[in-house]
């Protein structure tokens, strides 16, 4: 079983966290078919960030993405607004797919068994990525 936690999610979108009122008001308008600035974003916001974790974090964070992007009933939605991250509810699951189209190269996976992984969102496992060595 590989275990997710939302704040994963969180962490890597930290730059979208606070953003200024003018990337407010853009990110707030994006709808799902806003692809072309879903994947500027990515770029510029998500990628940067992923690149500073380690292998291990990596992999947290891969597995919280297929999760959240893939099970319908995973409170995606609960992740964006609880982290004050100003995506529409109806963009949280296109983004997150683009994301990961971005950093692992390969399409998102068709299905994904929910029994596969477990939520946890105790602290100590919420704060355990980590940076790579410099």
């Amino acid at each position: 079983m590989r275990k997710v936690s939302r704040f994963f999610i969180a962490n890597l979108a930290a730059d979208l966290c606070s953003p200024s009122d003018d990337e407010w008001v853009a990110l707030s308008k994006l709808g799902p078919t806003d692809t072309d600035q879903m994947l500027r974003i990515a770029r510029e916001k998500i990628l940067p960030e992923f690149q500073r974790f380690d292998e291990d974090s990596r992999q947290k964070i891969r597995d919280s993405i297929e999760y959240f992007a893939g099970v319908s009933e995973s409170g995606l939605e609960r992740v964006f607004s609880s982290f004050q991250i100003p995506l529409p509810e109806s963009t949280a699951r296109p983004f997150l797919m683009i994301v990961w189209q971005e950093l692992f190269k390969t399409r998102f996976p068709a299905a994904v068994n929910k029994l596969d992984f477990e939520v946890d969102d105790r602290p100590e496992f919420a704060n355990s990525l980590r940076s790579k060595a410099s």
